[in-house]
């Protein structure tokens, strides 16, 4: 089973064309070797994890659970970034020994230190950066620069949440986290809802990742202190 997951993370694999420049900081951490790493142009891995508590019917959760869970992968030299789904079902080892269990279970039980060992060992590469974003953050996020244009992959509604396939329009906050959320209807369950993910990542870097971005600093600090 472990290995047959494994796979199933290798193959969800798509490529992000960006020249867009991230700089992220891990607490309490000596980051001069990532400095020289990218001045080297060594690749790059940070990884997302979306977890789901913060608002909807998660708000009042106490702990989370990573429910969304992606490595990107920047290549300095080729200006390319990978992002590898993994999904949130997969069974690996916990904690660094034998002891099997969902990945999602890691954040829950020892927050990104422990959801980074068990990612790390079960991908075999090194993590250098992390990104945890609430479902409440995600929201206000996209709310922030007004919305978030797609065009869905499928028809389908989600809590009141309605969809169109091929009809591109601009969707809420909380639509678009919706959008990204939906499994039980789609005929590919968690691989379908991983790529709906990655579409919205790429539009995300597409329409925010711009000149724009610089007049809604203020704004995100801001949600970057409350969340």
């Amino acid at each position: 089973v472990y290995w047959s997951y494994k796979i199933t993370a290798n193959e969800s694999i798509s490529a992000v064309q960006t020249n867009t420049t991230i700089d992220l900081n891990q607490n309490n951490e000596d980051d001069s070797g990532r400095e020289k790493q990218i001045k080297n142009e060594k690749p790059i891995s940070i990884l997302l994890i979306g977890l789901d508590s913060g608002a909807l019917m998660y708000e009042n959760e106490q702990s989370s659970r990573s429910d969304a869970i992606i490595l990107a992968t920047l290549n300095p030299k080729t200006g390319q970034t990978t992002l590898t789904n993994i999904p949130r079902d997969t069974w690996l080892p916990i904690d660094g020994v034998d002891e099997f269990s969902k990945v999602n279970h890691a954040y829950m039980n020892g927050g990104i230190v422990q959801s980074k060992q068990a990612i790390s060992q079960y991908l075999g590469v090194p993590i250098d950066y992390f990104v945890t974003v609430d479902m409440k953050a995600f929201i206000e996020v996209i709310d922030t620069f007004g919305g978030l244009e797609l065009t869905p992959n499928q028809t389908f509604t989600q809590n009141n949440a309605s969809f169109t396939e091929g009809q591109r329009e601009m969707f809420t906050g909380e639509e678009v986290i919706h959008y990204a959320r939906m499994r039980k209807q789609d005929p590919n369950g968690d691989n379908g809802r991983q790529v709906r993910q990655q579409q919205v990542i790429k539009e995300i870097i597409a329409q925010y990742f711009d000149a724009s971005i610089l007049k809604q600093v203020p704004k995100l600090y801001k949600l970057y202190q409350d969340n």
